[in-house]
């Protein structure tokens, strides 16, 4: 037996629903719609609420996998707003961040696909992608995640992700805002980076 045994390949993705006042959710969007201005530099009532949501919601998924102690903060949050069916991202990861999450205001977005370092697992479905030439391609390592209206997704930052193009050929706004979630073991963390009281959260309490 080992002396010590790290997991550290999970690949945990919880999603979670909207459970707050509809209309907070409206003001926020219409004022992103709006604003060309990054998400993480505006501060209004509806802002601020949404991350103290996103960070209860970032709580329970910090202790559904079995971390339980620190502290969580929400240091860097930014929306995006598309028009054009054919955008994408293209892959990457987010470097030194515990997990990462958006959330959908609108149904029409592209799925995220989360390409898995271990290759094959149960329960990750075989899927057909095909490239700009029409040419399937097949992979049984890949997660296919397709947002929901409403709902954020919370999954590791280590993960290398990507979000294809929007099913929809309609052009219209769909308006997302995504996050980086840290974690922290004392407090230092507030003072160093100046984190208001919002945007962290202790995880014993």
């Amino acid at each position: 037996m080992p002396n010590v045994m790290k997991n550290i390949f999970t690949t945990p993705i919880a999603e979670f629903e909207w459970d707050r006042d509809p209309a907070i959710l409206e003001r926020l969007e219409a004022r992103l719609l709006q604003d060309d201005t990054s998400y993480e530099k505006i501060e209004t009532p509806e802002s601020i609420e949404f991350i103290t949501w996103l960070l209860e919601k970032a709580k329970i998924y910090s202790w559904s996998v079995g971390r339980r102690s620190g502290y969580i903060s929400c240091p860097d949050i930014w929306h995006r707003t598309i028009t054009n069916p054919s955008n994408f991202v293209p892959p990457h990861i987010h470097p030194s961040v515990w997990a990462i999450g958006t959330f959908y205001f609108n149904n029409g977005m592209g799925d995220i696909v989360l390409l898995d370092p271990r290759g094959y697992i149960n329960d990750w479905e075989w899927k057909s992608v095909k490239d700009l030439d029409g040419i399937d391609h097949y992979s049984c390592s890949d997660y296919y995640h397709t947002p929901k209206e409403k709902t954020c997704v919370f999954f590791p930052g280590y993960i290398k992700h990507l979000v294809l193009p929007a099913a929809s050929n309609v052009v219209r706004r769909r308006t997302a805002i995504s996050w980086n979630i840290h974690t922290h073991n004392d407090e230092q963390f507030i003072e160093v980076f100046n984190t208001p009281e919002y945007a962290y959260t202790s995880l014993e309490k």
